[in-house]
């Protein structure tokens, strides 16, 4: 069995061009060696003050030197890291901290009055206090960690949280081999070199994140983070820093092109980009295309229960669209993984046929954190025609697979309403709103909605530049009568999610206060 550390690579690099920069951060560069010596610390604390190893040690921390010394030093000690978001309400973070059971907190200076406002329980944890990923306790009462701990593929990494429907948040627990298995295909797809430059735009509480983390420096490349003022309108950044690797979500093409900021070769350093996390525009792809023209471009799909991303789509591949939609396709599994569609009776369907989409394979994580009940219901175990007996995860996310093996994403099936006694999915609405509108920066919001029932739609319009009567009679031209908004609101910017999603809910709350006033 494989003993090796997910930092091995780190290691070589660190040891063999100690001068290399590993990390760019807040006009600061940070070399290989120095980065080294601050996650050998960090492991050092976290394997003499806490034991034993596969401990849970709780981050908050935000995109911050802290932050990536936290998690490359819980790596390197062989623990578990669980990201805080410190921008989330202090009760939630204190109701995750609670189920995940940590045995320490590691916080950044600048999370000290987060960390001050949580119960005296909490702040009984372990815990230690960073500034700019060094600490005067850990620099003189532990001996760092020189080498990485061994590691075995069953061994836990991450536990990540995501919104629960309860509104309890729901924790999955990646383990070494989950994440093994996606870097490797990662590599093997894009080759990253010692001179590659990656993008880091995700929050640590964003498995997204891993991504730019573990890749770059696990193969003697640099990442550079994204300043918070700049995440919508980053091309100025990607051109300062030559980055050849952009990895974002497809609301920054929308919002850039909105501003005029994607001319033709405006990224010409460029050499793959990859986007994630919402359904990605056809035109939005075209856009980006011209103003990255070197670039390879993939579409990714995957829910944290399948660790990080387990399905793509070449983009240069413009044929790939699911029709109707206007959209990209999520594309075929990784290699080693595998997708299927079943109906409402959870029996396999054929190709072309509407579903909902399972995958299987070893990114597929063990289930939901302290929760069985959860787990048993969407990790199962199911016979499929072609590929026998093997457990699935129910996505809840609606699909088909077409002719070519090529899968397509239909949006969530909780995103299906009933509208005047019809079945109505939201995505659908929003493909005919983006096409009416001429821009990419849309959202349909049921309206007045309650138990999934709604009597009319409202239309969220950001970028357009055409009239509202043009938009109505194009949409009255594809859709329905009852499916065709009763109200369009056309905003300068709509609300995304910590995930770079369009936040829906946060659009309905804004008109129930509307009807409140």
């Amino acid at each position: 069995m494989n003993h090796e550390n997910l930092l091995a690579g780190f290691e070589r690099f660190a040891l063999k061009s100690p001068n290399n920069i590993a990390l760019s951060i807040d006009e600061r560069d940070y070399t290989y060696g120095e980065l080294l010596s601050r996650v050998q610390a960090i492991a050092g604390w976290i394997q003499f003050a806490i034991t034993p190893s596969n401990s849970r040690i709780g981050i908050l921390t935000s995109r911050d030197i802290s932050g990536y010394i936290s998690i490359f030093g819980a790596a390197w000690a062989g623990a578990t890291f669980v990201p805080l978001n410190p921008k989330i309400p202090v009760e939630r973070l204190e109701k995750i901290m609670h189920q995940a059971d940590l045995i320490g907190v590691i916080y950044d200076d600048s999370c000290s009055d987060v960390f001050k406002c949580m119960s005296v329980g909490v702040k009984r944890i372990k815990n230690i206090r960073l500034v700019n990923g060094l600490s005067s306790q850990v620099q003189s009462n532990n001996k760092p960690l020189k080498v990485p701990a061994n590691t075995c593929d069953s061994d836990p990494v991450y536990l990540m949280f995501t919104s629960g429907t309860t509104g309890n948040p729901k924790g999955i627990l990646a383990t070494v081999g989950n994440l093994k298995h996606y870097l490797r295909f990662m590599q093997q797809r894009y080759q990253i070199k010692t001179f590659d430059r990656l993008s880091q735009v995700f929050e640590l509480s964003f498995d997204a994140s891993i991504f730019d983390l573990f890749m770059s420096i696990n193969h003697g490349a640099s990442f550079h983070v994204v300043p918070e003022n700049l995440l919508l309108a980053p091309g100025a950044f990607i051109k300062e820093k030559m980055l050849t690797l952009w990895f974002g979500v497809p609301s920054h093409i929308s919002f850039m092109n909105k501003m005029g900021l994607l001319v033709p070769n405006s990224f010409p350093e460029l050499r793959i980009s990859v986007f994630g996390g919402e359904p990605m525009p056809k035109a939005s792809m075209d856009v980006w295309r011209i103003a990255a023209p070197n670039s390879k471009m993939d579409n990714v799909y995957g829910p944290t229960e399948a660790t990080i991303t387990c399905f793509v789509q070449d983009c240069n591949d413009s044929t790939a669209v699911t029709e109707d939609r206007e959209v990209m396709s999520i594309g075929k599994p990784y290699d080693d993984m595998y997708g299927a569609i079943v109906d409402e009776a959870s029996n396999f369907v054929g190709l072309e046929q509407k579903g909902q989409l399972l995958i299987s394979g070893p990114q597929v994580t063990s289930g939901y954190w302290s929760n069985e009940e959860l787990t048993h219901l969407k990790f199962r175990e199911l016979v499929h025609p072609t590929f026998g007996q093997r457990r699935w995860y129910f996505t809840g996310d609606m699909a088909y697979e077409d002719k070519d093996g090529i899968f397509h994403h239909l949006g969530r099936i909780d995103n299906q309403i009933k509208l005047s006694g019809y079945r109505v999915e939201l995505e659908e609405i929003d493909a005919v709103l983006r096409k009416a509108a001429c821009c990419d920066a849309v959202a349909a919001v049921p309206w007045p909605a309650e138990h999934g029932s709604a009597r009319g739609i409202v239309a969220f319009i950001c970028g357009s530049k055409r009239d509202l009567v043009v938009i109505r009679e194009k949409m009255l031209d594809i859709l329905p009568q009852y499916m065709v908004p009763r109200r369009f609101i056309f905003s300068e910017s709509l609300p995304y999610t910590l995930n770079g999603k369009v936040d829906r809910k946060l659009l309905a709350e804004k008109l129930e206060k509307e009807v409140k006033h």
